[in-house]
């Protein structure tokens, strides 16, 4: 005769502790692995971050572009799993490192479009603000231009550099004041041609 009896309590729950037994080693091997993989990409960063400084300080600044590409393509990889607070600074490095090389290249346009994405999560990066001066100094913004460096003003805290600085917003300063002349004289040149042009035509 078949017995059709629900199997007792205890059996049902050794069976349903040994299935979550199985889940919990499966998950705790599946975190491992995504730990050993995050920890493998980051010493592949660092390496190309340091390849990147090598290439940079021998002025290969092609060599260190693809690097640092490199570096950033696997660090963004590991920051939308891992978020914190050290894969951030260490993506605003390399991105920093990325926008220099841009501006020994003479591409000021990227080296500032680096410089923002880094400074639209931390505005008070201090090489981001540097060299996004430089890039905006390199196509002519000297007004945006000054507004960081007199952000920086109240960030550097050495003497020295806080001198050159100053020196430094005295020069844009200048090139600023020179180019509203410029412009207001490219102005005034184009309403004089349109007139002249215009009373030529009505007679």
């Amino acid at each position: 005769e078949q017995n059709n009896d629900p199997p007792p309590p205890n059996l049902i729950c050794c069976g349903l502790n040994k299935k979550m037994a199985l889940f919990t080693d499966q998950s705790i091997d599946l975190l491992e692995l995504q730990k050993n993989k995050v920890g493998t990409n980051q010493s592949g960063i660092l390496r190309h971050k340091e390849q990147g400084n090598l290439f940079f300080g021998q002025g290969k600044y092609e060599q260190a572009l693809s690097s640092y590409n490199s570096a950033i393509d696997q660090i963004i990889l590991i920051k939308q799993q891992q978020d914190t607070l050290d894969n951030v600074r260490l993506w605003g490095e390399l991105v920093s490192r990325r926008a220099a090389v841009y501006l020994r290249l003479e591409r000021p346009m990227l080296a500032m479009l680096d410089c923002n994405a880094i400074l639209q999560h931390n505005p008070l990066h201090v090489n981001a603000l540097h060299r996004r001066a430089t890039a905006l100094e390199s196509l002519h913004s000297y007004k945006s231009a000054l507004l960081d460096l007199q952000a920086l003003l109240h960030l550097e805290t050495d003497k020295q550099k806080l001198q050159k600085l100053q020196l430094r917003i005295a020069l844009v300063s200048d090139k600023c004041d020179q180019k509203s002349v410029e412009d207001v004289t490219a102005l005034r040149d184009a309403a004089t041609k349109y007139a002249t042009k215009n009373s030529g035509s009505s007679e």
